[in-house]
Protein backbone atom coordinates (compact mmCIF):
# COMPACT_ATOMS: atom_id res chain seq x y z
CA UNK A 1 0.00 0.00 0.00
CA UNK A 2 0.99 2.97 -0.96
CA UNK A 3 1.42 6.26 1.49
CA UNK A 4 0.58 9.60 0.17
CA UNK A 5 3.07 11.32 3.03
CA UNK A 6 6.57 11.25 3.13
CA UNK A 7 9.42 12.46 4.98
CA UNK A 8 9.81 16.34 5.34
CA UNK A 9 5.84 16.68 4.83
CA UNK A 10 3.92 19.09 6.00
CA UNK A 11 1.11 18.04 8.22
CA UNK A 12 -1.87 18.61 10.38
CA UNK A 13 -4.17 16.78 12.57
CA UNK A 14 -7.63 16.76 11.82
CA UNK A 15 -9.60 16.65 14.73
CA UNK A 16 -6.93 19.37 16.55
CA UNK A 17 -7.96 21.56 13.82
CA UNK A 18 -11.05 21.25 12.40
CA UNK A 19 -12.87 20.49 15.65
CA UNK A 20 -11.14 22.17 18.29
CA UNK A 21 -9.50 25.09 16.47
CA UNK A 22 -5.45 24.70 17.00
CA UNK A 23 -4.15 26.03 13.95
CA UNK A 24 -0.50 23.67 14.88
CA UNK A 25 1.03 22.80 12.00
CA UNK A 26 3.54 19.83 12.08
CA UNK A 27 6.25 18.40 10.02
CA UNK A 28 7.43 14.93 9.13
CA UNK A 29 10.63 14.66 10.85
CA UNK A 30 10.93 10.05 10.67
CA UNK A 31 9.08 7.50 9.67
CA UNK A 32 9.15 3.77 10.85
CA UNK A 33 7.41 1.10 10.52
CA UNK A 34 4.26 2.75 9.63
CA UNK A 35 4.39 5.52 12.01
CA UNK A 36 5.46 9.16 11.47
CA UNK A 37 7.14 11.25 14.22
CA UNK A 38 6.07 14.65 13.94
CA UNK A 39 7.86 17.80 15.36
CA UNK A 40 5.76 20.76 15.78
CA UNK A 41 6.35 23.82 14.08
CA UNK A 42 6.38 27.81 14.65
CA UNK A 43 4.95 30.31 13.35
CA UNK A 44 7.86 32.83 13.92
CA UNK A 45 11.27 30.82 13.98
CA UNK A 46 12.73 27.67 12.21
CA UNK A 47 12.64 25.33 15.52
CA UNK A 48 10.42 22.32 16.76
CA UNK A 49 8.56 23.08 19.73
CA UNK A 50 7.20 20.72 22.53
CA UNK A 51 7.42 17.36 22.75
CA UNK A 52 7.00 15.24 19.31
CA UNK A 53 3.87 13.21 18.21
CA UNK A 54 3.53 9.96 16.93
CA UNK A 55 0.82 9.02 14.61
CA UNK A 56 0.36 5.72 12.10
CA UNK A 57 0.25 6.73 8.44
CA UNK A 58 -2.63 5.30 7.59
CA UNK A 59 -4.70 6.98 10.56
CA UNK A 60 -7.36 9.58 8.82
CA UNK A 61 -6.65 12.08 11.36
CA UNK A 62 -3.60 12.96 9.76
CA UNK A 63 -4.34 15.47 6.96
CA UNK A 64 -2.23 17.80 4.50
CA UNK A 65 -2.68 21.45 5.84
CA UNK A 66 -5.26 23.63 5.23
CA UNK A 67 -4.05 26.31 2.60
CA UNK A 68 -4.62 29.41 5.73
CA UNK A 69 -2.52 27.08 8.13
CA UNK A 70 0.32 26.80 4.93
CA UNK A 71 0.11 30.86 4.73
CA UNK A 72 0.50 31.58 8.96
CA UNK A 73 3.74 28.99 8.36
CA UNK A 74 4.84 30.15 5.30
CA UNK A 75 8.20 30.34 6.63
CA UNK A 76 7.87 26.42 6.83
CA UNK A 77 6.65 26.14 2.95
CA UNK A 78 9.14 24.62 0.53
Amino acid sequence: MATKFTRGDLVQLKHEYEVGGNPSLFRIRSIRNGEAVLGQLGTDDDHYHGVDTLVALDDPELIEPHPEILAMYSRHVR
